[in-house]
């Protein structure tokens, strides 16, 4: 509904403007697009640029931008390197650039908006998908989407959080393939540390930390074999130790901030075994049965 309201402000300030000697031609490709003729409508719009100096006519660039806005919804909506957005965004960036009277700024705005919308979109579906190799995509989506975005800071701060958290769930997926590569989980804790940059109360980044770190400290255990040499086995077991103690203030946050449920009893109590303390983790053992036990 909104994408009809911008197209119907198109061809008002065509009709408007017809006494200001608007281009045919630019008024030809916005009746196109009345008709959903995109691809003639883009044709058409060329063909102006081509034949007359529209090239600081706002309303061309903005028709433009536009119809392009419409081919990338139409044509390529799932690819991620769509020519038709990026030039749209150029196209609209053109016309913001000569709208000196700001005639066409709120229709500019909305459609730039919508476009920052599809890139942080992908951003967080190329989060779920990322590899060693691919991990960088997201982050150059999610860059293009702040350029682009005017919103307020508050929507902002929130769709950094979701981003953030996003990037924190794709590098633990990629770490929990190979343990024995820190690049993934040194990454994981620094995007969960992003959130808690953003909010130091943040339930899931608060009890992921914890699942992290106390997850690490295992995998280090594990190693431990038969044949494991005795400063070796010394080296491990403090380094897991380490790990066991960075988890148990994220665990108590998250214990203390956020509604009581098994799963942030269970956290808390784990990391406390694992550091020796088997008398509080008896104490939550048996509160947790006793606050759960439908469960």
């Amino acid at each position: 509904m909104k994408h009809a309201l911008f197209l119907l402000f198109i061809l008002l300030g065509v009709a408007q403007l017809s006494h200001a000697q608007v281009n045919p031609l630019v008024a030809k490709a916005a009746e196109l697009c009345a008709e959903k003729k995109f691809d003639e409508a883009l044709a058409q719009i060329d063909e102006g640029f081509k034949s007359t100096d529209l090239n600081s006519d706002a309303n061309a660039w903005y028709v433009k931008g536009f119809i392009l806005k419409e081919l990338y919804k139409q044509k390529e909506a799932n690819q991620r390197q769509s020519n038709f957005r990026f030039r749209s965004v150029a196209a609209l960036k053109k016309a913001r650039e000569f709208d000196s009277n700001l005639e066409f700024a709120a229709n500019i705005d909305a459609a730039l908006q919508f476009i920052a919308f599809t890139y942080f979109n992908d951003a967080l579906l190329r989060s779920a998908e990322m590899d060693s190799e691919s991990e960088n995509e997201p982050i150059d989506l999610f860059k293009k989407f702040e350029e682009l975005y005017k919103g307020s800071e508050t929507e902002l701060k929130d769709l950094k959080l979701e981003f953030n958290s996003k990037m924190a769930e794709g590098h633990y997926r990629n770490w929990i393939k190979n343990t024995e590569d820190n690049h993934h989980y040194a990454l994981c804790l620094e995007y969960y540390s992003k959130v808690l940059a953003l909010d130091n109360r943040n339930c899931t980044a608060n009890l992921n930390l914890a699942i992290v770190n106390y997850n690490q400290g295992v995998y280090m255990i594990r190693k431990i074999g038969a044949q494991t040499d005795m400063m070796d086995l010394i080296s491990i077991q403090d380094e897991s130790v380490k790990k066991f103690k960075a988890a148990i203030p994220y665990a108590q946050q998250a214990f203390a901030s956020c509604a009581p449920s098994a799963t942030n009893y269970k956290v808390l109590m784990f990391v406390n075994r694992a550091l020796g303390r088997e008398e509080e983790y008896l104490r939550l053992k048996k509160e947790s049965e006793k606050k759960f036990k439908s469960n």
